[in-house]
């Protein structure tokens, strides 16, 4: 099986460690959390409210790391 090696950041790399199991490798990690079609810009743009940005970004952050633990 082929492989490719990526850089990520040192933030980028502890939150992925953060959903690896014991017996899971970082692929295994990745395929879980990318598993299933969206669309990721669907939203973009789509905020009514400008003023709350840095709050709406930091409780969808958190919604996604929840919704991403829960996937373990």
């Amino acid at each position: 099986m082929a492989s490719k090696s990526l850089s990520v950041r040192e933030e980028a790399y502890r939150r992925l460690k953060s959903f690896k199991g014991k017996d899971e490798s970082f692929s295994d990690v990745i395929m879980k959390v990318t598993e299933g079609k969206k669309d990721f810009k669907k939203g973009f743009g789509s905020w009514k409210e400008k003023e709350n940005i840095e709050e709406i970004i930091e409780e969808s952050r958190e919604k996604l790391d929840k919704d991403l633990r829960n996937r373990k």
